[in-house]
């Protein structure tokens, strides 16, 4: 026998004299493996419970505009009568899920889009039913219909714009034929950007008959500055979509399902009549109306008239109705309009402004803000877009002018003679 030394220990005696170690140790081994496994399969849980609901709000979202996400399904119904649900749906998709795209000095403008109501042209002009060639044939009559949203008809189809329906009627009405109206209308745009479009299509060598300029809204909701400016630098993209319900990439999926929820009952409690349009810094903006807004706007106006005298273009000015001037707001199913008071006040100070200017500056003006003065009923399919009827109205309005001022066939006339 091999003589063991004192104190030494085998592992079969260190076994036997020590059970309660042993059986520690494996417990502290089965429990690390318990926890490494439950927290292995709760993160496994998390990311397919997040890839499961990432796909239903993609499905969702693609169904759905921002618009209907945001207001009551009943009030939208009242503003599209003449659609089935299924029709407005998918109509309001098509209107808030373009892109704009990199537009030269003008900053941005409406990307190409293809859709069943709504469309876009690669040359950068809304579609309208009976759409005119591009470059414009010289021998048609040829009106170019400047403007933000309301001229691009955001919340109507194609042939329900305020251009496509003014082409319609003049087609009908005035001596020349054929008439083609091109809109170039571009969300957010204001009075210094449409100079800068029309400046470039004349140097381009598009030159129409008649240029037709449609202002009033975003002149005070701009502040001199093209729109979505910084988000468009920081996207680093040459194309932008500020209207989209497409947000950034988060594994919190439902963090973004409670935001909605949350952003829609806001924004029902702002619908039963707050006071969400008045603005506590109103006043203090008054005072910056006259010095910028409206100067700027008539500066813009005299630069786009002489630009249109020298190139043999008629310029007609049209002051666009607001929800939040000569309207009942009781009949707007949406929430109050953006800078109400401002709007109020500068809508009143350009109306006497108008006023004054001189008859051939009045002949160029056309002033549609007290057009829905009485009117007892729904006009805007949004804060700020008007219903297909409201656009009818308003390019009736804008034909009649131009037929009853004989603006249309003098520059017709001036154009046959000069050849």
């Amino acid at each position: 026998m091999t003589p063991r030394l004192a104190g030494a220990t085998t592992k079969s005696d260190a076994a036997h004299a020590s059970p309660g170690a042993s059986t520690r140790a494996a417990s502290v081994v089965s429990a690390y493996r318990a926890i490494a496994l439950l927290l292995l399969n709760t993160l496994l849980l998390f990311i397919l419970l997040n890839l499961a609901l990432g796909v239903f709000f993609y499905l969702r979202d693609k169904s759905r505009s921002v618009l209907v996400l945001r207001y009551p399904k009943a009030y939208l119904a009242q503003v599209y009568p003449h659609m089935r649900e299924k029709e407005w749906r998918a109509l309001l998709t098509e209107t808030w899920h373009r892109p704009w795209v990199s537009e030269s000095f003008a900053h941005f403008k409406e990307g190409p889009s293809r859709g069943k109501y709504v469309n876009v042209s690669d040359n950068g002009f809304r579609m309208n039913k009976r759409q005119g060639p591009w470059p414009p044939n010289p021998r048609a009559f040829n009106i170019f219909f400047f403007g933000g949203s309301t001229t691009f008809g955001f919340g109507v189809r194609d042939d329900e714009t305020i251009p496509s329906v003014l082409q319609d009627l003049l087609s009908h009405q005035v001596c020349a034929s054929p008439v083609y109206v091109y809109n170039f209308g571009h969300a957010a745009y204001y009075s210094s950007q449409e100079q800068i479009l029309f400046a470039r299509l004349l140097v381009g060598g598009f030159t129409p008959q008649l240029a037709i300029f449609f202002d009033g809204i975003n002149e005070f909701l701009v502040a001199g500055y093209p729109a979505f400016e910084l988000e468009l630098r920081r996207s680093g993209k040459p194309e932008y979509k500020p209207f989209s319900m497409k947000l950034e990439m988060s594994l919190f999926r439902a963090a973004r399902a409670a935001r909605a929820r949350l952003e829609r009952f806001l924004v029902r409690n702002a619908l039963r009549g707050s006071d969400a349009g008045k603005q506590p810094d109103a006043e203090a903006e008054k005072a910056t109306i006259g010095g910028t807004v409206l100067s700027r706007y008539l500066r813009n106006k005299a630069l786009i008239e002489a630009m249109g005298a020298r190139f043999g273009v008629e310029t007609v000015f049209v002051w666009q109705p607001s929800p939040a001037y000569g309207y009942d707001l009781r009949y707007h199913l949406f929430p109050p309009p953006e800078r109400t008071e401002m709007l109020r006040y500068g809508y009143s100070e350009f109306n006497k402004i108008r006023a004054r200017l001189p008859e051939r500056g009045q002949e160029g003006m056309l002033w549609l803000g007290d057009l829905q003065r009485n009117k007892k009923e729904p006009l805007y399919v949004d804060q700020w877009h008007y219903t297909a009827a409201f656009s009818r109205e308003i390019a009736e309005q804008i034909a009649q002018a131009l037929v009853s001022r004989n603006l249309v066939c003098r520059v017709r006339a001036s154009l046959t003679e000069r050849k």
